[in-house]
């Protein structure tokens, strides 16, 4: 009977214990400041945004088209409205898809490429409707891997392309993050 009330005793201090350092962690991350970007709301009071077309100085055709299509999905996924006329803007958001380029990450033994990652490099400037600059982020860099095959090139591209898409959806949820992140 004495074992039995012993280690009921210790199941009962060790559950205290792990409800103690669960706690304690919770309150550490929420006292540290810790949080997520974003999730403000736009600068300066701005309460429409128009989102034009991109200037692409990249050998990527139709890469604007994808980058803006993503800016304006992510703008209205969070609530913001997006007009399709600048006339009716608080501000317009603009930008130049600087340059898009791929390097090479791994080789296999026969240095055969295996892994290859899109650099894509743009600059962004958020501005009223009065012209005035109210944010700009200039060489903002987003990468990604994608698989390289030798043997067939249309997978090769494929990846590419994937890698990409991917790309510019991060890209425009970067751009959003930063523009409100209560600065």
């Amino acid at each position: 009977m004495i074992k039995e009330n012993q280690t009921t005793s210790n199941m009962f201090k060790g559950r205290a214990l792990s409800f103690f350092l669960v706690g304690l962690c919770v309150f550490c991350l929420g006292s540290c400041g810790y949080q997520l970007t974003g999730g403000g709301s736009l600068p300066a009071g701005v309460q429409t945004v128009f989102v034009s077309m991109f200037e692409n100085r990249s050998s990527e055709i139709g890469m604007e088209n994808t980058v803006v299509s993503d800016l304006i999905y992510e703008f209205n996924r969070n609530g913001q409205k997006v007009v399709t006329d600048s006339r009716d803007a608080h501000a317009i958001l603009s930008g130049v898809i600087k340059s898009i380029s791929v390097e090479t990450v791994s080789y296999n033994a026969d240095q055969t490429r295996m892994e290859s990652r899109v650099i894509v490099i743009a600059d962004v400037v958020f501005k009223g409707n009065d012209g005035a600059v109210i944010w700009s982020g200039e060489g903002l860099v987003q990468k990604q891997a994608f698989k390289s095959s030798r043997e067939d090139k249309q997978v090769a591209e494929k990846n590419r392309k994937d890698a990409l898409g991917l790309v510019s959806r991060r890209f425009a949820e970067n751009v959003y993050a930063r523009l409100t992140d209560d600065f």
